[in-house]
């Protein structure tokens, strides 16, 4: 359950069954295992998968969190089971076949472990099978070994020794497959084994690794699905990373979803664990735990400062992300500085970003102005820098469309009504075009919304709760949008945009934009229906050649990568 990359990963469903349930299942189809039992910790958070464990009359053992090989040793103890089968946790797909063979030639060889032999990279993984004799051996003579631990049979300068003897299963060629992940570390590999099941037609429990073969080998785009996703290995240290945002209607979810981008990339590509830690914002935080990351929320009767102490001392990270709007102080950094590797602070003109040791900004007016006296870490200011979610970077380059299609898309709650603003301007113009507006989880006006509707002939599409919101902006050929994230997530899908601004903040950042070429900006909002939305959609609206140049300068200035470069320069960072 203590999962950093994915917590809970085994109570998780795999074709509507948790994913222990699979390997179970698959464990009780060996014809040379007498016993299965889950060696599990005495941790509190633990206690739903021994409630599940109890429930399916499946039998547990529970030890020291931080020490597996005990655990093991315990679990021996208790069944006097002369052969252990070490299983991973995360492995669903486990092949009943194979580990019969890997068994029967541990004991007719006599031997002290057993491993797969092939000539060819071969897909299964996820169990060894080991004698109790060599187990204990490994507790008395590398049982200061971390990896040893930890890991049990990938600890090396033990399994290497010529007093230990390895035998090896010969595994056939209709295992053999390279490229395929078939573990699970995060929700991408969740998916591809609900794709592996859905087009092998089977129920639960019954894909079958030699069928999975086969199938990979026809349709190898299944691969896409988790191709990017780490494999860590028993000797990569386990890295961690606490990440301060918050989303609500007042803010908008613009921290929340660009926190989520550097935290899938962290999690995917280098194998980090996230925790969000947040102050408002039910809905961002449902947002996270929908992407499976825990949240932690900040009690009401305690300070910031003193919440955040207490987490990070408690989990002690190798990272604190901050991406916040609060009156935090830079001396809050610096405690907190004492407690992790690294601070990292991202679009922050506030003092904080002095005690970071890295700070990430868009290339707007406030950053190429701020002073950077006194400070030691290190600044990073470019489009380069801009983070979005990984669907971003992926757009193919379209022609405009014969009738032109205008996207309104003012974030997820849009507070100012800007929505409904630019509906007004849109049923004014007489030109012929086809509108697309996005509305946000925390949308607020959704009565005034329909009733507009009601009583306007115009030709809209409401979209809610869109998952490619990369691909529906790259359908638009204009945006009229608030300015926030999603100005830079319309540049990243080459659409050319009029930005409504609400708040002076947001009118000088958006003046990159307007530099660049690439968007027309209405300035500060001042709470007043604004013609000049009228005009400014009439003139881009029908001037093809304008927008088509525009188009072509956003593909200069973003391209969806920012998320994949912060995560890799922070990991970097650790390393020295």
């Amino acid at each position: 359950m203590g999962s950093s990359r994915l917590p809970g990963k085994v109570l998780m469903p795999l074709v509507g069954r948790p994913v222990l349930w699979h390997i179970v299942y698959r464990l009780r189809m060996c014809q040379m295992v007498d016993e299965v039992v889950v060696a599990t910790s005495t941790n509190s958070a633990d206690d739903p998968l021994v409630d599940y464990c109890r429930q399916e009359r499946i039998s547990v053992c529970r030890g020291p969190e931080k020490d597996v090989l005990q655990r093991f040793l315990m679990a021996m103890q208790e069944t006097a089971a002369d052969v252990v089968v070490r299983v991973c946790g995360d492995s669903p797909l486990v092949d009943p076949v194979t580990l019969d063979r890997m068994i029967y030639t541990l004991i007719r060889e006599k031997g002290d472990i057993c491993r797969g032999k092939s000539q060819n990279p071969v897909i299964h993984e996820g169990f060894t099978p080991l004698t109790s004799n060599v187990l204990r051996r490994l507790d008395l003579e590398a049982g200061e070994d971390p990896v040893a631990r930890e890991h049990v049979t990938s600890a090396s300068s033990f399994w290497d020794r010529k007093d230990v003897k390895n035998v090896f299963c010969s595994i056939g060629s209709e295992y053999e497959f390279s490229g395929a992940k078939i573990s699970i570390d995060t929700p991408a590999d969740l998916r591809f084994l609900e794709q592996v099941y859905e087009r092998l037609a089977v129920q639960p429990g019954e894909a079958d690794v030699r069928e999975v073969v086969q199938l990979l080998r026809v349709e190898p785009w299944l691969l896409e699905i988790n191709h990017r996703v780490h494999q860590k290995r028993p000797e990569e240290r386990n890295l961690s990373v606490i990440i301060r945002c918050d989303g609500d209607a007042q803010i908008g979810f613009g921290h929340a979803y660009r926190c989520l981008a550097l935290a899938e990339e962290l999690r995917e590509i280098h194998a980090v664990g996230s925790v969000f830690a947040m102050i408002s914002g039910e809905i961002s935080a449902e947002l996270v735990r929908s992407q499976g990351y825990p949240v932690e929320m900040m009690p009401s009767n305690v300070s910031e400062e003193k919440w955040l102490l207490e987490m990070v001392h408690l989990r002690r990270p190798d990272v604190i992300i901050f991406d916040i709007r609060t009156g935090l102080s830079q001396e809050a950094l610096t405690s907190l500085k004492n407690e992790a590797s690294r601070i990292v602070v991202i679009d922050d003109d506030s003092d904080r970003r002095l005690a970071a040791d890295i700070v990430f900004y868009p290339p707007v007016p406030q950053a190429l102005r701020l002073s950077w006296e006194k400070f030691s870490g290190k600044v990073y200011v470019g489009w380069e820098w801009v983070l979005l979610r990984r669907q971003f970077a992926t757009i193919p380059i379209r022609e405009s469309n014969e009738i032109p299609k205008i996207l309104v898309t003012m974030g997820g709650s849009d507070p100012a009504g800007f929505t409904l603003q630019a509906l007004s301007a849109l049923s004014q113009i007489p030109i012929p075009f086809e509108t697309v507006v996005v509305i946000g989880p925390g949308f607020m006006h959704r009565e005034r919304l329909t009733n507009f509707l009601e009583k306007n002939n115009l030709a809209v599409t409401v979209q809610e709760n869109v998952s490619d919101m990369a691909g529906l902006m790259a359908q638009a050929d204009l945006a009229v949008a608030s300015f926030g994230v999603t100005a830079y997530e319309l540049a990243a899908s080459g659409v050319p945009a009029i930005f409504l601004c609400l708040t002076e903040d947001h009118a000088k950042s958006a003046s990159a934009f307007v530099e660049a070429g690439v968007a027309v900006s209405l300035d500060y909002h001042d709470g007043k229906d604004r013609s000049d939305i009228l005009t400014e959609i009439e003139k881009l609206g029908t001037d093809r050649k304008q927008l088509d140049s525009m188009r072509k300068r956003t593909r200069l200035l973003v391209d969806g990568k920012g998320a994949e470069r912060v995560a890799a320069l922070i990991v970097k960072s650790l390393e020295v």
